[in-house]
This record gives C-alpha cells, sequence and structure tokens, in this order.
C-alpha cells in the first residue's frame, strides 16, 4: 500500500515535517502563544522483564510557560490513529517519572502533552475539545479548549460535567484510550479570535511548499 507523504513546509524560517505542522504554527501565531518548534529531545531507560529499552522523544512543539504552570508540550498528527500503533511504548514513555520534564501530577493544571490533529472548521456554533495528556496517580487523558485565556483544560472544571466530557484514566490499559479524538460541543458560545485563528491556519498559503501567510 502506497503511503502518502507528508509535504514539507517551510513557516517563519522553520522547516516543519508537514503542512499540518505549520498550519497549527500559523494558528498559535494568531492566537498570541508563543511556540517552540522541535525545541529538545528528551531519552528514558525503562526495564521491563529484565531488559532494558530507550526511548527517545522529541516534541513536535513547546508552549513556554503562557499559564504559569511550566509550558505546554504539543504533538501533531495527521491521522488521528497513529499513537494507537505504538500505545504501549507511548503508556511507558509518559508514565510516572516519565520522559517529558515537568509532567508528573499535571492533572488540574495547564501543562502535559496537547494532542492535535486537523485543523477544525472555524465555526460560531462549535467550541472544539482537543485531548491532552496528563499524570496524576496514573496516565489521564484529558481535553483543553482555546479560549480568551489561550487554553483552558477542563479537568476539575464544571464545563466538564455540563458538556458530558470526563477525563479518562489508566491508559496503559488499552489502544482506544489513544485515539485523537477532538470533540465537537455544538453551542452558541464561542471565542472570536480562536474562530478566527481556526480559520487564519486552514486557509495560510505556502508557496510552492513553502512560506506561509497570515
Amino acid at each position: 500500500m502506497n503511503q502518502i507523504k507528508a509535504i514539507e513546509t517551510t513557516y517563519k524560517g522553520y522547516r516543519f515535517r508537514s503542512r499540518l505542522e505549520a498550519r497549527w504554527a500559523v494558528f498559535f501565531d494568531s492566537m498570541r502563544i508563543l511556540w517552540k518548534y522541535e525545541d529538545q529531545g528528551y531519552e528514558r531507560e525503562i526495564e521491563y522483564d529484565g531488559d532494558i529499552k530507550t526511548y527517545r522523544y522529541l516534541p513536535d512543539f513547546f508552549l513556554p510557560d503562557p499559564w504559569g504552570d511550566g509550558g505546554m508540550f504539543v504533538e501533531v498528527k495527521g491521522d488521528k490513529h497513529a499513537l494507537q500503533k505504538n500505545w504501549w511504548d507511548n503508556a511507558q514513555m509518559h508514565d510516572w517519572g516519565g520522559i517529558l520534564p515537568n509532567f508528573a501530577d499535571s492533572v488540574g493544571k495547564r501543562k502535559g502533552l496537547l494532542l492535535l490533529s486537523d485543523i477544525p472548521e472555524a465555526s460560531t456554533h462549535k467550541i472544539y475539545f482537543h485531548p491532552i495528556l496528563q499524570h496524576g496517580k496514573g496516565l489521564v487523558k484529558s481535553y483543553a479548549f482555546f479560549n480568551g485565556a489561550g487554553l483552558s483544560v477542563i479537568d476539575g472544571s464544571p464545563l466538564a460535567e455540563l458538556l458530558n466530557i470526563a477525563p479518562e484514566y489508566n491508559l496503559d490499559t488499552s489502544e482506544d484510550d489513544w485515539v485523537i479524538d477532538t470533540k465537537q460541543v455544538p453551542t452558541d458560545r464561542y471565542y472570536d479570535h480562536v474562530v478566527k485563528a481556526y480559520a487564519a491556519a486552514r486557509s495560510a498559503r505556502f508557496e510552492h511548499g513553502e512560506k506561509g501567510t497570515l
């Protein structure tokens, strides 16, 4: 089976591995959220059944501490099932004492590993909730949404109960939990600059697969 190859794209002096990553960079710029692309790689050794395995991980983005919780890592995948293919390794990398700094005990805070897939449509009738991996007595998959404050995580918020979106715990037990399942919630409430940022990211033009324009 032939695989579709991602188009490398240059934007703001960075050569992104895919056009989707470049579009999310456009989104962050439109939201005035600071970002670093492939800023630093991390390594972790784990012993399992007497064998030691070395995990190496390079997050796509790092959003430096805009909310006072130490910053947010971001992983972008065009295939929402991509993490399922190596879900056990992902669970081992990110569990207690995991590969990312400032990750342990991240539940209830605006930090962790934000999982982004395709850019949502710009709609004034929906709010989009993106999955985020966090840690609190085990791996937790919660959800975050972009708003006037930049980004909020619903865990511990009345909004979670209102929208019937619950965090998922024990992510080392099932591959089904590792889908990047962006949720769409119909609502009359929306954030105008978030809608504009989604629109800017979706409509960004990259000349010959290269420079992007806002």
